[in-house]
């Protein structure tokens, strides 16, 4: 039986290394896409829950923060969504757009111990500031889905950075904005007014914020609420404050 030399079971090697190295991107890919979609469903039965809500509300949808609860809390509460629907797949570990908060708090929600203030650092974000309860103090009326212009257009949730559950509906730094947790920083999901999921993709841009400035831009697909024709405001029409 011919004996294997040195040489030959490097070469060998070399190649098993060389096809792992072609491989482990594709894999990579692969794994990530995997996750873009467990989270686009899982978005999916929120904006089917938001739906419930309605139903059972009059019409309503919940404010982003009202008395105190969160309106992620407020949807569980209710019983129409297990606590693990909230954690986004794509959140692994601390870094770019995921803080301790939200790492831990993804886990908690997919063992489903979340309580609290907890709540605050789920995903998606809550349009609040065109729904109500961007701020604790916010006193403005709840939003019925009848006064949505085009309910198709309109976004309820975007994925956010922390993550936070409330997102902001124009590009000002300090605030909670949109994040790409998906395809390496180029990709994020929108649960729009009438419960479907759309996933945005937007390619060249170097960081996070080159992203936001031109997500929220005239030209941008999520253009902020101070311009004509934007998918925040319940009519379209440009406005320069957050509230109605």
């Amino acid at each position: 039986m011919k004996k294997f030399t040195l040489i030959e079971l490097l070469v060998v090697i070399a190649i098993i290394v060389i096809l792992a190295a072609m491989l482990l991107p594709a894999l990579n890919k692969a794994r990530d896409k995997s996750r873009t979609i467990s989270c686009v469903s899982n978005q999916k039965q929120i904006g089917l829950a938001l739906g419930m809500y309605n139903n059972d509300f009059d019409g309503f949808f919940p404010k982003g923060y009202s008395g105190g609860i969160f309106w992620s809390q407020t949807v569980f509460d209710c019983g129409y969504l297990p606590q693990s629907v909230f954690a986004c797949p794509s959140i692994l570990g601390v870094g770019l757009g995921v803080n301790e908060f939200g790492l831990d708090t993804a886990k908690r929600l997919r063992a489903g111990t979340v309580s609290g203030w907890r709540w605050m650092c789920v995903s998606p974000g809550l349009n609040a500031g065109e729904m109500g309860g961007y701020e604790d103090t916010d006193d403005s009326p709840y939003l019925k889905a009848g006064n949505i212009k085009q309910p198709s257009f309109f976004i309820v949730a975007a994925e956010t950075s922390g993550p936070v559950a409330r997102v902001h509906n124009t590009f000002e730094p300090g605030r909670t904005m949109v994040f790409p947790h998906h395809a390496n920083g180029q990709q994020l999901n929108v649960i729009h007014g009438d419960g479907h999921v759309k996933t945005y993709t937007i390619v060249g841009k170097p960081n996070w914020w080159d992203f936001c400035s031109f997500v929220y831009s005239e030209e941008g697909p999520l253009k902020g609420r101070q311009y004509d024709n934007n998918p925040w405001t319940r009519d379209g029409a440009a406005r320069s404050t957050t509230n109605p």
